[in-house]
């Protein structure tokens, strides 16, 4: 790396120090963000011994530490360096506090701990572990504890799945239906899955007793990466090893014996040993670790590092020592805060059971680097003798360049001032480093480098390097200039993660939480009642049934493959009307609906060919004024978001009138794909409109687009009713003028008396919550003018299908990388614990939105609010209040007027206020996962660290469902992941808001899916496209056809894959599926076989009109649907022509029932084959 040269002599410098006995060096003048750029060159240097040790890096805080660890891992990640690198959090809150800590860092502990036992036996392998002050001195297990315990499986090695099941038991390992956490294992016949404590998920294949083979698989689709074999898997000890009774009696010594008054605490201290009486861990464990272990015997992260292989990096010296002094006395308080209460329930006993002694005492022989940032003393400690000392004196980039070019000037004129300073400045000597973190920028910064003619001599001192800084300095004593293009373009403050939501079968996933008496619809029989599905015995064959019950105790019973006719009622109301089964009306519902399709299919294609007809002014390609404006986005983009983004723009320079719809989650990005697409308006000297249903929604767009486009010269307004008169008819009388670049507003900008000088977008943020008479006016605009839709409503993949090609559409279904990392607490109630909350945010000068989702006892938790915290001003809102009024209390709280809004859960879909960044959601054990989510959602949106607590009963038993989300909320608080299932119902719901209210009766009364297969025949027929003949064939074989309980043994995953299969019309879509199952449960067993073999008869012959099939020994029959042949006179000559040239072979009756006498007893695979070659010869016909 070419900045190797630069840090040379501070690099000898070191190397002296390590070469001296063993003292603390002092390093001085280097703020916390330039420290991962530092060490990494100390990392890759070969004049020090860096390469070759540990190395432990010190913060004082869990966001310092998280940083230094984003801004190291890639490199380090990547082989850059011969290291693997490692977080360690501790518990992050004290262990007094009714806080409960997190279960996923206890795993994060358990596998950094293993992983630094396991490099100490491997040669040239060696750890960055990075850790805050407090993680640092906590104790945990000793390393034996994971070095007696650990072992490895490889291919090839003899071990049967029941001898690894019971191996794995026996470390603290569940058995699970998925892998989806650290500790479980799922075995499946032949298939053996499992996620250690020490890496991801991997799936084991065997053959008998041996292991063929291990991949590892892929957390989102639950697939094997068959490209990448392992050569191996450790296996370490998971925390449910505490269970055991050795551990537990260990637990029960060390647990101070509550007094005769201390009832609530004794009453603790049975509970907890019962739950270890049956076999379970209690949900607190975690703050009780150091005590299943004898005092002597516990061991901090530094007893895992060997002094003579490990250097310490103390990032912040004078803040670690001041942090740490803060946090023993807050243990101290706190433990005897709680020792005094009576009523209290922790059971712990002093804080030296839980941390080691002083930082200084414990880390007292290893190598030391204390790190302090310019102009720091070090006035804490006077006991630290600093003879190694190295002043660096780094300059922040942006205070430097602040004494030369003005900052406060418009982003263009900005870096051009940058550029032309550098020229002058290094004209000579010096030299300039530009870090880049992406090749668009590095892009960019050459082609204004080339604008500016620098010399030669100057080029050869500019040297472009990937980024591992957000900000640059100036170096005096080497006259360095390190520059970043967030320097010059703005700076990002998160780092995005690839991950994508996988396409679900929407309804597969809403059949597999099916329970029996939920309703469902049969495509032909309407609204049932779903028993169960039961296996039957007909005619020697045994399959599966699904049982659905109508009127009069009527029953139908459905095979699985014909699972395509059957889906879930979205609603769980109970009040449903089951359907009569002797009447008809639900084929008269059917009809209603199809003609209400047929019209919504007639107006979309009138309104596409209004649009192809009309002309539009064709915006320009994307210049590079646009390509600084997208530099200056200060998040990193989603790869969805620069998708939708692209695809706008490339719409925008068509001469026909763009329709674009863009949908994504709350908080995706979609506004910014909005201000890209309106600056680009800009620059093509075009005027943009912005529409949005509320005022506060007005009012918020307002400020954000001020604040995206503050370096850049356009002017922007809003208009609504929170503007005076006059105010109102001067932004309109500048509209007019062209004055107003950009207007943002509610439907007031439909008004007639709004003239536009020449209006080049419009930007619709929910266009469904507009009025009918405001739709019409939007309806006339789209034939003339660029036309740009937003909505967070989830669009089900069916839908998003159904407008192909009639809307441009764009899905942004990658969640954002956290702006701000949010950190979520697990809380028991506790008035102390959430008073502190309050006061640390109201502090710093924010806001708390306090979420409780009862109406009926809001004043009284108002009451106790304002007991709680006196000097707080609150503001209630919650649904059943009128709108306006509504509008109003929010209002207030947005423009600070109150610091603490008391809600309902309607703010999940409210919007952002960057100055509340504090959530505290009541009662969070009745709430789904998805809406604790959601709600979430709502606060990290600004660039200040974001507390969520999650406030769950203290005396009360929960119920199981509860007690399964409080473990997963401790086990997924940063919940990334894992809701895609539970929003299938807002997908199912947000599908007749984006078709509007005329098309939600009908969807309710047929159902999604058999609203949106009408949808589509209406769109194809009105095309005039030839219509796609789907019949529903019945099958009757005498071949066993099913997924065996033994193969599948979860009943909803069966469920779900018999949906999977029987929604599958193309033989390329069932290969697929067929593929998936092999890879996640193994070789199938024959009944399997037969039922692939069967849905792949029926696929094949539903394009014929063939509505039955039946095999009898050697002979097979087939029944085609008399109506479809009637009307489709080309499928009856092809049928006919097929058949009567065969006579011996096979005879064809008046009712176009064929009958084929095979020579031998009809198989399964002949069957298949069969049908292949009918379908093959009618269609060639």
């Amino acid at each position: 790396m070419v900045v190797m040269t630069f840090f040379n002599p501070i690099i000898s410098k070191l190397s002296l120090w390590e070469q001296s006995s063993n003292q603390r060096l002092l390093l001085t003048g280097i703020e916390e963000e330039h420290w991962p750029f530092l060490f990494q060159q100390f990392l890759l240097s070969h004049q020090t011994s860096f390469a070759n040790k540990n190395q432990l890096i010190v913060t004082p805080s869990v966001s310092s530490a998280e940083r230094i660890y984003q801004g190291l891992k890639s490199k380090i990640e990547n082989g850059e360096a011969a290291h693997q690198i490692y977080l360690y959090p501790g518990l992050d809150a004290s262990p007094y506090h009714s806080i409960l800590p997190s279960i996923q860092d206890l795993y994060t502990r358990f596998r950094t701990l293993d992983q630094l036992l396991y490099c100490q036996e491997q040669d040239g392998l060696h750890l960055v572990v990075i850790a805050t002050h407090e993680s640092l001195l906590l104790k945990g297990p000793p390393p034996n504890f994971f070095a007696d315990q650990r072992f490895s499986i490889h291919p090839d090695d003899i071990i049967e799945p029941l001898e690894l099941a019971s191996r794995l038991v026996e470390l603290g390992y569940t058995s699970n239906i998925t892998v989806e956490e650290p500790g479980t294992f799922s075995r499946k016949g032949e298939i053996f899955d499992l996620y250690p404590i020490s890496s991801g998920p991997v799936r084991i294949n065997y053959f008998d007793e041996m292991i063929e083979a291990i991949h590892p698989i892929n957390p989102t689709t639950g697939k094997s990466d068959r490209s990448t074999p392992l050569k191996g898997v450790d296996i370490s000890v998971s925390p449910g090893v505490l269970v055991d009774n050795l551990y537990s009696t260990i637990l029960r010594n060390n647990i101070p014996m509550p007094s005769p008054g201390e009832k609530e605490r004794y009453k603790k201290r049975i509970d907890l040993f019962e739950s270890f009486s049956r076999g379970e861990l209690p949900h607190d464990y975690v703050r009780y670790l150091p005590l299943f272990f004898e005092p002597e015997s516990t061991s901090t992260l530094l007893d895992y590092f060997s002094p003579k292989n490990t250097i310490i990096s103390m990032v912040g010296f004078d803040q670690i020592i001041q942090r740490d002094l803060e946090w023993r006395e807050e243990l101290r308080v706190d433990f005897e805060t709680e020792s005094e209460n009576q009523q209290g329930e922790i059971l712990l006993p002093s804080p030296e059971y839980i941390y080691r002694d002083s930082l200084e005492h414990a880390t007292a022989n290893f190598c030391q680097i204390l790190v302090n940032h310019p102009g720091c003393t070090i006035n804490h400690h006077l006991d630290y003798d600093f003879k190694h000392r190295i002043d660096l004196d780094l300059k922040p980039v942006n205070s430097y360049l602040a004494a030369h070019v003005n900052p406060a000037q418009e982003r263009f004129s900005y870096v051009h001032g940058v550029l032309t300073f550098i020229k002058s400045k290094f004209e000579q000597s010096g030299t300039v480093v530009l870090a880049t973190h992406s090749q668009h920028s590095k892009q960019e910064l050459e082609y204004l480098i080339e604008g500016q003619n620098f010399s030669s001599s100057l080029t050869r001192r500019v040297h472009f390097i990937d980024a591992t800084t957000e900000s640059g300095f100036y170096y005096p004593s080497e006259d360095l200039l390190l520059l970043t293009d967030r320097d010059l373009f703005g700076r990002k403050k998160s780092h995005a993660v690839k991950k994508m939501a996988p396409n679900l079968d929407l309804f597969a996933e809403q059949l597999s939480m099916i329970k029996e008496g939920d309703f469902v619809i049969h495509n032909d029989l309407g609204i049932g009642k779903y028993l169960g599905l039961e296996s039957m015995n007909i005619g020697g064959t045994s399959a599966d049934y699904l049982v659905l019950e109508y009127t009069e105790n009527d029953k139908i019973y459905v095979p699985v493959y014909r699972m395509d006719m059957v889906q879930r009622y979205a609603d769980g109301d109970s009040n449903h009307r089951v359907a009569s089964l002797r009447k008809n009306r639900f084929n008269q519902l059917k009809e209603r609906a199809k003609g209400a399709a047929k019209k919504l299919a007639f107006d979309l294609l009138q309104l596409q060919a209004a649009r192809k007809s009309s002309e539009a002014y064709a915006f320009s390609p994307p210049d590079h004024h646009y390509q600084e404006f997208t530099l200056a986005f200060p998040f990193v983009e989603t790869a969805d978001q620069l998708t939708a983004a692209e695809q706008v723009v490339e719409s925008m320079q068509e001469s026909k009138p763009m329709d674009h719809l863009v949908c994504g989650d709350v908080g995706f990005g979609k506004t910014e794909v909005a201000m890209r697409a309106a600056f680009k308006a800009v620059l093509d000297k075009k005027q943009v409109a912005i529409l949005v249903p509320t005022t506060i929604l007005a009012l918020q767009h307002y400020n954000s687009f001020l604040s995206r486009f503050k370096d850049f010269p356009v002017n922007i307004e809003f208009l609504s009713r929170f503007k005076t008169t006059s105010e109102a008819k001067e932004i309109r009388e500048r509209l007019a003028k062209g004055e107003i670049d950009i207007v943002i507003g509610t439907h007031k900008l439909l008004a007639k008396n709004i003239e536009y000088l020449d209006l080049g977008l419009v930007v619709v943020d929910e266009e469904h919550r507009f009025g009918v008479a405001h739709k019409e006016r939007l309806k006339l605009l789209k034939c003339s003018v660029d036309f740009l839709t937003l909505t967070a409503t989830p669009i089900p993949r069916t839908l998003q299908l159904a407008f192909l090609g009639l809307k441009d559409l764009s899905i942004i279904q990658t969640a954002p990388p956290r702006r701000q990392s949010i950190k979520s607490y697990l809380i028991q109630e506790d008035d102390n614990t959430i008073k502190q909350a309050v006061d640390k945010e109201l502090a710093r000068g924010g806001q708390v939105f306090y979420v409780h989702n009862r109406v009926q006892d809001m004043d009284s938790v108002y009451d106790w609010l304002k007991t709680l915290v006196p000097q707080a001003k609150i503001v209630v809102a919650h649904g059943q209040m009128a709108e306006k009024d509504l509008e109003k209390r929010v209002q207030s709280f947005y423009q600070g007027e109150n610091n603490i809004l008391l809600s309902t859960t309607i703010i999940e879909s409210g919007i952002d206020i960057p100055t509340a960044n504090t959530m505290i959601i009541n009662r969070a054990d009745r709430m789904g996962l998805a809406q604790l989510h959601q709600l979430r959602g709502r606060i990290g949106r600004s660039d200040r660290k974001a507390y969520a607590y999650f406030v769950v009963p203290k005396n009360r038993s929960l119920t199981p469902l509860a007690s399964k989300r409080l473990a997963a909320l401790q086990t997924y608080a940063d919940m990334g992941s894992g809701f895609n299932i539970a929003s299938s119902d807002l997908e199912i719901r947000g599908a007749g808001d984006i078709l509007g209210a005329s098309q939600s009766g009908h969807i309710e009364a047929v159902g999604l899916e058999l609203y949106m297969d009408l949808l589509k025949d209406a769109i194809n027929e009105l095309k005039g496209e030839e219509k796609i003949i789907r019949t529903n064939v019945e099958i009757s074989t005498p071949f066993p056809s099913n997924i065996p309980h033994h193969y599948i043994s979860d009943a909803p995953e069966r469920l779900k894959t018999y949906k999977k299969l029987a929604n599958c019309h193309q033989q390329k879509q069932l290969d697929q599926y067929r593929d998936e199952l092999l890879d996640i449960f193994g070789a199938f067993p024959p009944e399997v076989e037969n039922f692939f073999l069967l849905l792949a008869t029926k696929v094949s012959l539903q394009p014929l009109g063939v509505i039955s099939v039946k095999v009898v020994g050697s002979i097979i029959t087939l029944q085609f649907d008399r109506n479809i042949v009637k009307q489709n006179t080309q499928l009856r000559d092809r049928i006919v022509t097929t058949f009567m040239a065969r006579p011996k072979i096979f005879q064809l009756t008046p009712d176009y029932k064929v009958i084929f006498s095979g020579k031998s007893t009809i198989t399964q695979e002949f069957l298949l084959e069969f049908s292949k070659n009918i379908a093959e010869q009618i269609h060639t016909c």
